[in-house]
């Protein structure tokens, strides 16, 4: 499941690795759960994915109105759909090259989703909410997945800078 897990925001591979190099026989009783969890978020995923489109393409109305000119939200929402997807893909083919840039991705847009979902006036989050509902919760879903995400990024990041796994189908050190 390598491959697919590659698209998904987040890589349950490299603790289940790092697990295993911790102690072999948990991280290999722990490896069928693992697999599920990456099937789990994958159909997650995917769903969530076809959602986000058909939102982001009914709510397109958004772009225009008063306050999407200071806040940007169809554009973080059409952004996080598009950006960390098409880098996982690419990741997939280039994983070597781009495994650093994931977790700053992931990092930039958690910090510019939680300024845009704390900081909004309440009279467009009024708006927001009165005219375009799925909209507003894509993005709070968006900020949740991307703080998540960023999460296990960097845990990956930090496993493969301490030696963890190794060899020929773990991860290397930096």
């Amino acid at each position: 499941l390598a491959p697919v897990e590659e698209v998904l925001p987040f890589k349950l591979g490299p603790f289940q690795k790092f697990i295993e190099k911790m102690h072999k026989p948990t991280g290999e009783l722990l490896a069928p759960a693992f697999v599920a969890g990456q099937v789990v978020f994958l159909l997650l995923f995917t769903a969530y994915l076809i959602w986000g489109i058909i939102v982001v393409c009914l709510d397109s109305g958004a772009l225009w109105c008063d306050c999407e000119e200071d806040w940007w939200i169809w554009l973080y929402a059409l952004l996080v759909l598009v950006i960390p997807t098409s880098i996982g893909a690419i990741m997939g083919c280039v994983r070597a090259g781009l495994m650093a840039a994931s977790p700053v991705i992931y990092l930039v847009f958690t910090i510019i989703g939680t300024i845009l979902w704390m900081d909004m006036p309440k009279d467009c989050q009024e708006y927001y909410q009165a005219h375009h509902m799925q909209l507003v919760v894509l993005v709070h879903i968006q900020v949740i997945i991307m703080t998540i995400a960023t999460f296990f990024a960097f845990g990956t990041l930090l496993g493969g800078a301490i030696g963890v796994g190794g060899g020929k189908d773990g991860y290397h050190s930096v």
